[in-house]
């Protein structure tokens, strides 16, 4: 039974049953008795039982791997409401960085392929490959320009890197360490360290750098024309910063907050660990959980309904932002781990080396060869920008 399906609890009278407290055996009794009934065992017993444990270790992985992604309705969630208790954190300043070099980005163009479509199939898309300074995390374009954040592993310094669409000259700036998501205000670019967990506030004219403490572990940031909103996945909370000091309030969420979306009314967070999605009041903080797939990976609004990607269950499901009711539009994808909507149509970044574009008005996907393990997707209005989990490279896609 689904966490969206479960009713009331039962109660029919039983009496209270007696708990009796089993025996504590002697130090190593278990191990001995385990040992002597397995020198028991015949030869050809002890095969069976190995034979058959393999069996049900190969009915399991099957079954998880043939899991639905049939098309399906599922009731509104009931949602849990949790009071936004707050604690308030002060800022630190750092001296502003010194301004990056210039460099100009790779345009080496990589050959269209038709793309593998469901149903129907379009014309090849065009395709160029512009190189970064590390495996790229998320991609935002601020009307003139994409923006790239890139880590390199571990506790190092990352980059948030500049690149025209037109021509493909990169500019990169340091940042924190493992440097996540970028979100936009006013001249500023501000990119959440995942590893030293602040969030570094960069003048996009120059580069000079201001960097702010946040929760642990941050993933994910959003502006919403007053405030930014951080996802610290590792302490589980939602931090409310004012972008001219710094100062912060945090909002207790669900277990592993990874990405933000805006619906112009609440603040929406998806938790990963405990596959919810938190509906945040960003007055109060009080939140309302919905359920999602397992594990969400992404979220998104495209002007009307919300769209979750979850990476476990390798689907996409839309989510009416009233309710909660969610239904799911598309599954068997690979480890979807990026979406962003382009006006008509929403795209998946799925680990299956492939971009999808879904249409929301008829549910029809069609696939299109990216870039090697994609993992964020970002639209200039004209373009899809990708970047890939493993390789320093980012593919500009023309459909």
């Amino acid at each position: 039974m689904s966490d969206d399906q479960r009713g009331e609890p039962i109660d029919d009278g039983a009496a209270e049953p007696t708990v009796i407290q089993p025996a504590v055996p002697a130090a190593g009794t278990f191990t001995k008795k385990v040992r002597q009934r397995w020198s028991e065992l015949t030869r050809g017993q002890a095969i069976t039982i190995i034979s058959l444990a393999v069996v049900a270790v190969v009915l399991v992985v099957l079954a998880i791997i043939t899991a639905g992604g049939d098309e399906k309705s599922i009731p509104a969630g009931t949602g849990t409401t949790t009071s936004g208790s707050a604690t308030t954190a002060a800022p630190t300043t750092s001296t502003a960085s010194t301004v990056p070099s210039t460099t100009p980005g790779s345009t080496t163009p990589v050959s269209a392929a038709a793309p593998t479509t469901l149903p129907t199939a379009p014309s090849g898309p065009t395709r160029v490959e512009y190189a970064l300074p590390g495996p790229g995390t998320d991609v935002g374009f601020d009307g003139s320009n994409i923006w790239i954040t890139s880590r390199w592993g571990l506790d190092v310094d990352g980059f948030v890197s500049k690149i025209n669409p037109a021509t493909g000259a990169r500019t990169d700036y340091p940042t924190g360490a493992g440097s996540f998501g970028l979100a936009f205000e006013g001249g500023n670019v501000w990119v959440v360290g995942f590893d030293d967990a602040m969030v570094s506030k960069i003048d996009k004219a120059s580069g000079a750098r201001t960097d702010y403490p946040t929760g642990a572990g941050p993933m994910s940031i959003v502006y919403d024309g007053t405030s930014l909103w951080i996802a610290n996945f590792d302490d589980d909370t939602l931090s409310k910063m004012d972008p001219a000091t710094g100062a912060r309030t945090d909002y207790p969420v669900g277990d592993g907050p990874a990405d933000i979306a805006l619906d112009g009314t609440s603040v929406w967070v998806i938790n990963s660990n405990d596959s919810t999605v938190s509906k945040v009041d960003p007055a109060t903080g009080a939140h309302t959980d919905y359920p999602t797939g397992r594990t969400p990976s992404a979220i998104v609004f495209d002007g009307t309904s919300l769209w979750v990607a979850s990476d476990f269950d390798g689907t996409v499901d839309k989510i009416d932002p009233a309710t909660g009711a969610r239904t799911n539009y598309l599954g068997g994808i690979v480890n979807p781990l990026g979406l962003v909507f382009d006006g008509t149509n929403l795209w998946i970044a799925s680990q299956g080396d492939v971009v999808i574009k879904l249409d929301p008005a008829t549910g029809t996907a069609t696939e299109y060869p990216a870039t090697w393990q994609p993992r964020a997707i970002g639209f200039d209005g004209h373009s899809l920008w990708i970047t890939s989990l493993i390789t320093n490279s980012l593919l500009k896609l023309t459909p």
